[in-house]
């Protein structure tokens, strides 16, 4: 790949229309831009679910430390953040200083671009089992991405599952941390093979008894997607 950040972080390929949302009133194309992968995530964020489109392969940066027994992915942004930038003072920045602040965003937003040819990221929403990517780039996101369509409603047409589409390819890092944050909660503490079934049968457990219609089934499966489900470990 010729990129150090991504072999010693992974990457993660978008592939070519695959779908993006945001939960944002304005349709303006900016330096930095933040992609839900399911709609209802986006519609956490603004009242207008804008759905884009992917029109060409894009890669980015696979910016999740570890996950542990409830799905839960915790961000490395922070840990990359002082990588970059060791002379800084405070060295206790989470996840939100960093994306929330505007300031700080933007230098390292420019740093990832400029310095690293870097062009995204894909992250966790708030530590929590839910994923967002961000672009960055007016140029590369204008030539890359195309918004399709502006909603309020669940359409139907958009109950896809973005995460099973994109290609994600994490360091071995990622996974042994994984596994050892797994086990340390007692019901998972068990062979891979085992443990994996029963987080499994948990899922489906989850997704049966939410859901009243076949259509719950299909938005609740895409709901309770999240990376112990895509690696099942």
């Amino acid at each position: 790949m010729g990129n150090t950040l991504l072999t010693k972080h992974g990457h993660v390929i978008i592939p070519k229309n695959t779908l993006l949302y945001r939960g944002n009133t304005s349709i303006e194309i900016n330096e930095c831009m933040f992609f839900a992968l399911i709609p209802t995530i986006a519609s956490a964020f603004g009242s207008d679910v804008q759905v884009w489109k992917v029109i060409s392969n894009i890669q980015v940066i696979f910016l999740i430390d570890y996950i542990d027994h409830q799905s839960n992915s915790f961000s490395s942004i922070p840990l990359l953040y002082n990588y970059i930038f060791p002379e800084e003072e405070n060295r206790s920045y989470n996840d939100l200083d960093i994306k929330q602040n505007l300031e700080r965003r933007n230098k390292f937003v420019r740093n990832l671009n400029h310095k690293h040819k870097l062009f995204g990221w894909l992250s966790s929403v708030e530590n929590n089992s839910h994923l967002e990517i961000c672009l960055f780039n007016e140029s590369f996101i204008s030539n890359n991405t195309q918004l399709i369509e502006l909603t309020n409603t669940q359409n139907e047409k958009y109950y896809i599952d973005t995460l099973k589409k994109i290609k994600i390819f994490p360091n071995e890092i990622f996974f042994s941390k994984s596994h050892q944050t797994i086990r340390m909660n007692s019901y998972y503490d068990c062979d891979d093979k085992t443990k994996w079934r029963k987080y499994r049968k948990y899922i489906n457990y989850c997704i049966k008894s939410e859901s009243k219609s076949e259509r719950d089934i299909k938005w609740n499966k895409m709901y309770w997607s999240n990376l112990r489900t895509k690696f099942k470990i």
